[in-house]
């Protein structure tokens, strides 16, 4: 389930990056890219769930849904903006992709079984 979660991820980044420049040049992306985008996010998320649910990935894993949920916070702060029409400030869209970075990178820790915390 890890290895969907990772694929899932990796096209939720792609929309983020285009999302991320849109916004970095003082534009609004179209709705239906951030739409995609949340979606996605939150199919990945549920994948995670579920792997955490079925005893996979162990702390590290955990750790994911925890960054998750700090990300996705942070994406629904973004999103919000974007509704009214205004620009996203900038440290929000560099937090929200930078701590989805290392959320990505701790997921692929968990895929390939890098020890976390003893146990």
């Amino acid at each position: 389930m890890i290895g969907n979660a990772l694929i899932i991820f990796a096209i939720v980044a792609v929309g983020g990056l285009f999302l991320a420049s849109k916004t970095l040049r003082g534009e609004l992306a179209p709705w239906s890219v951030g739409i995609i985008h949340a979606v996605l996010a939150i199919a990945g998320f549920g994948v995670i769930i579920m792997a955490v649910l079925a005893g996979e990935g162990g702390n590290l894993l955990k750790a994911v849904v925890v960054l998750g949920l700090i990300t996705a916070v942070l994406g629904l702060y973004l999103g919000s903006f974007h509704a009214r029409k205004l620009p996203a400030p900038m440290g929000g869209v560099l937090a929200h992709g930078s701590i989805a970075i290392v959320c990505y990178l701790v997921l692929i820790g968990a895929f390939i079984g890098v020890p976390f915390w003893p146990h």
